[in-house]
């Protein structure tokens, strides 16, 4: 691909452009995704430029089946949330500014999150898109569990505590370690919720930064490991710490939740 340097130019205003109500295309055929993903083909290959520009637009829920593209494929993720894998790594989140590097021909896939619609520039050639399968159950619970890893870092942003408990279990049990000493062990929904507003209103900026998240799923129960930075600001200090966590998640009728959760700050 060519010309970066304009595309990037075009970017910026597409996500303006969006803002004041660029059209967002027209609802593609279930062909090769589920749910609903509307695209805007705002360009294609001419003797210029060797690559298409869509506008791809996913409501909440909907993913792309595995393909991959001869040339590889480049992504600018304009608005929203969304997920990216490819094939043998682990799912990376997709948020407003991200830029996203497919090889050739590399298996993989993209989807906005369970939960928010995802908006994002498609650059790629000419060349016919090589679809393979659907995702199967494993690997989009793999998906709903890594929006819900996401949606809890996003919702501790927002000091949104009592949003977080949705996510737990009623019977959840949090237990913490910093610098490989226990440092706490809360219990139930109502006692984890007053430990952690106590913690976070007393920092006026709170940043989590997710890294990598990688499951095992046994039917109903899973295991996650995952890793975070984490930095909380006041008035009078910056703390800096690197989390990772291990959870055990349970499916309760119709979504995972956190059953336990073991976090160790360095």
């Amino acid at each position: 691909m060519k010309h970066y340097f304009l595309l990037f130019l075009l970017a910026g205003g597409f996500i303006k452009s969006q803002q004041q109500g660029i059209p967002k295309g027209m609802l593609a055929p279930n062909q090769h995704h589920e749910g609903k993903a509307w695209l805007n083909f705002l360009g294609q290959a001419n003797a210029l430029f060797d690559h298409n520009v869509v506008l791809a637009t996913f409501e909440a829920g909907a993913k792309l089946n595995w393909h991959s593209h001869k040339e590889g494929q480049q992504l600018i993720v304009l608005s929203g949330l969304g997920h990216y894998q490819e094939k043998g790594k682990p799912i990376q989140p997709m948020q407003a500014g991200d830029i996203i590097n497919c090889s050739p021909n590399t298996l993989h896939w993209h989807s906005s999150t369970a939960n928010a619609s995802v908006s994002y520039l498609a650059l790629y050639s000419p060349s016919p898109t090589q679809w393979d399968r659907p995702l199967t159950a494993d690997e989009y619970s793999a998906s709903l569990l890594r929006s819900l890893f996401d949606e809890f870092a996003a919702l501790a942003d927002k000091k949104d505590v009592k949003a977080q408990m949705e996510l737990f279990a009623s019977n959840a049990v949090v237990e913490s370690y910093r610098n490989g000493q226990r440092n706490s062990v809360l219990t139930g929904q109502e006692e984890i919720e007053t430990a952690f507003s106590s913690f976070l209103n007393q920092f006026e900026t709170v940043e989590h930064k997710n890294g990598e998240h990688r499951v095992e799923i046994n039917g109903n129960t899973a295991t996650g490991y995952g890793s975070c930075k984490v930095t909380l600001i006041n008035s009078e200090t910056q703390l800096e710490w690197n989390v990772n966590y291990t959870d055990t998640y349970i499916f309760d009728g119709d979504q995972w939740l956190i059953e336990k959760r073991i976090s160790n700050f360095e």
